[in-house]
């Protein structure tokens, strides 16, 4: 039996904690498969690679993007696609597999220089979401450039695997055919964010909450394709539910100094907030320490067709969530199976915070739910890194 070698391109830094949450647990997938032979992790960055061995079977190669801007950006594009296809020709690569649409962007040009086929998975509108959310303009050439790449990899990818049923019904409907389309939503290990009592006290210790605080948690950013000024008034919203019995856990990469700033424009009270940078391997424990968790990406139409991997995290840990994202299919699992509660900070007549605070509160008092536990395993299991492992290889034998 031939054996597969693949080149897996990310345009994150190995370092970042999505790469690990997302990215590594494939990688470890890939590199014990019978019918893979050599992995090649590639990213976009300026640092060194990973040392050998960092997961077994696997090489890590950097390529640096070039380019800040304008006309030097598009020239960078090419330049580090170029790269990446000689590269891959070089490794005798059979597939070219890049991690989300801007990654794609890159590989689809490497895939046209080199005639390796090119797979994406987390393959989601981004141009789309980042014009709605008014971080790009219409008119802007990341935009137009990244639209035009989206459509080249729609037309061209072996595979497409998206993160949500709801994209891949808008890509049948784009005439993408669907034998080439195979859902894949971000996962999680539901053993690594299983709640840990052990952790909850020693976090708790650690931040002085006491054992009978309602503690709430955020992990992510703020800004761009997430609410800043409305998270942080729901934020406030808690305060004002629970007085000095809440306590505010935000996990994040932004400037500590700018989310405090923000945390007291909004009048939330600094000494009951926890504002750190964490190792992702650190996280489960925070999440441990908490009572009920926030996420809150902007609530417009291209968003429905994302898998924040927070989702799969909280539930995992078995923590009430309450999240703005209203549409796509995390909010269906939340309306059809209580996987959380929806909450529209957007409508006139919107739902109270308090109502939506007041329904979470009852189900504190209750202790640790199994069900959310179980929603992280049926939609964000492990096991789909396999079945997307064996939709590649079978789209690549009927290939060839």
């Amino acid at each position: 039996m031939t054996k597969r070698n693949i080149l897996y391109f990310s345009n994150w830094s190995a370092s970042e904690g999505i790469t690990r949450s997302t990215v590594f647990p494939i990688l470890r997938k890939l590199s014990e498969h019978p019918e893979i032979g050599q992995v090649f992790l590639v990213t976009a960055e300026q640092g060194p690679p990973l040392p050998t061995g960092f997961i077994p079977g696997v090489e890590h190669y950097t390529l640096r993007a070039s380019g800040t801007s304008g006309f030097a950006k598009m020239i960078g594009l090419f330049r580090l696609s170029s790269r990446l296809a000689r590269l891959a020709k070089e490794k005798k690569a059979d597939v070219i597999w890049c991690r989300g649409a801007t990654a794609a962007g890159y590989g689809v040009i490497a895939h046209r220089l080199s005639g390796i086929p090119l797979v994406v998975d987390s393959f989601e509108p981004h141009a789309q979401y980042m014009a709605e959310t008014g971080t790009w303009r219409r008119a802007g050439l990341k935009y137009i450039v990244q639209r035009m790449l989206e459509k080249s990899v729609r037309k061209r990818a072996l595979a497409l695997l998206p993160v949500s049923e709801a994209y891949r019904h808008l890509m049948l409907s784009e005439r993408v055919q669907p034998s080439g389309v195979f859902v894949f939503p971000c996962v999680v290990d539901a053993d690594k964010f299983a709640f840990n009592e052990a952790d909850r006290r020693a976090i708790r210790r650690k931040l002085g909450i006491a054992a009978t605080d309602v503690v709430g948690i955020y992990t992510g950013k703020f800004g761009g394709l997430y609410y800043q000024e409305e998270a942080f008034r729901i934020f406030r919203a808690a305060f004002d539910y629970w007085k000095n019995r809440f306590h505010l856990i935000i996990l994040t990469g932004e400037d500590y100094h700018k989310v405090l700033a923000w945390a007291r424009k909004a009048g939330i009270p600094l000494g009951y907030l926890t504002v750190a940078h964490v190792d992702h391997d650190d996280v489960p424990k925070y999440l441990s320490a908490a009572d009920l968790a926030f996420s809150t990406n902007k609530s417009v139409p291209a968003l429905q067709y994302l898998s924040p991997i927070k989702y799969g995290e909280y539930w995992a840990a078995g923590l009430p969530m309450i999240t703005t994202l209203l549409e796509g299919d995390d909010a269906r699992i939340i309306r059809e199976e209580s996987g959380g509660y929806l909450l529209d900070v957007t409508a006139t007549g919107s739902e109270p915070a308090d109502e939506v605070f007041a329904r979470v509160d009852r189900e504190i008092r209750k202790g640790r739910s199994d069900h959310y536990v179980s929603l992280a395993r049926k939609y964000r299991n492990f096991s789909l890194i396999d079945e997307a492992i064996a939709f590649v290889l079978d789209r690549l034998s009927r290939n060839e």
